[in-house]
């Protein structure tokens, strides 16, 4: 796997998902996580993502809590999979596969 490019991620802390997801622990939810890093994912190519991407091998490994600041880190499997990772203070939080359907 390639060394893959690196995309800092900063959530807003006032944000509701964030504050209520558990009372008086709160903690960014999986699926938001995954709405950030798929976000990163398409600043890297410069375009949204086609119809008929998949979610491959979705992993929440860690809790994504304050401070709210994280890297995703996206490896290149080829022009059409990606390999995700959001990381914070060196601990991997979160993991997924990301394959996009062949060009029409």
């Amino acid at each position: 796997m390639n060394a893959g490019t690196r995309l800092h991620l900063s959530l807003d802390p006032q944000r509701a998902h964030v504050d209520g997801h558990f009372d008086g622990h709160p903690i960014v939810p999986g699926a938001v996580s995954l709405l950030e890093m798929l976000h990163a994912l398409e600043k890297h190519r410069g375009k949204p993502m086609p119809d008929g991407t998949r979610i491959r091998n979705f992993k929440c490994l860690n809790e994504f809590c304050a401070p709210y600041e994280a890297w995703v880190q996206i490896h290149s499997q080829g022009d059409q999979s990606f390999h995700l990772e959001l990381i914070q203070n060196d601990t991997l939080l979160v993991c997924t596969d990301v394959l996009m359907p062949p060009p029409q």
